[in-house]
């Protein structure tokens, strides 16, 4: 919802709504309710995946945006295939633009091999004493991703950028 001049501010805020119908005759109803205002916290799972030092682990893309003033939390992503499942962290930048971070997700026992796998990330921030996440998965949710050894698939031969 867009705002009428000002600029929303996080907290409690006075939501009201109105329907008018007019069919022969007018009829209107409002109903008005206090709601919580909450931060946008934007993430988004790349469908591709890099093998990394032999399949014990994983390079992925997460881009995620948190808005300006809130307080990047550890955050992370998790990459599954098989008896293969390993987690990766990042640190939100909260500067309301979009980042895009190449996480290193580390497996134990079982090694990543190049085919389908499942991915799921988590970003976290704090605006004043409350905590906020955002979700991402796979952009095709019917779709498992796909780990590439570099050689084939979409990744190509592809440099991973570094983690900030």
């Amino acid at each position: 919802m867009a705002s009428s001049g000002a600029s929303f501010q996080l907290g409690e805020a006075q939501a009201t709504g109105f329907v008018l119908i007019k069919r022969g005759r007018t009829e209107q109803v409002q109903d008005s309710e206090v709601v919580r205002v909450e931060p946008t916290v934007f993430v988004d799972l790349a469908d591709t995946a890099l093998l990394h030092g032999g399949g014990e682990a994983v390079l992925i893309d997460v881009t995620v945006a948190c808005p300006v003033g809130s307080n990047g939390q550890q955050s992370y992503v998790n990459v599954s295939q098989g008896q293969a499942s390993g987690n990766g962290f990042y640190m939100p930048v909260r500067d309301g633009q979009k980042h895009t971070l190449t996480v290193r997700a580390q497996t134990s026992p079982a090694l990543f091999q190049p085919g389908n796998a499942q991915g799921l990330t988590f970003a976290f921030v704090e605006e004043g004493s409350d905590g906020f996440l955002g979700r991402g998965r796979q952009s095709d949710p019917d779709r498992r991703g796909l780990i590439t050894d570099g050689r084939r698939g979409r990744m190509g031969a592809r440099q991973p950028r570094t983690m900030r």
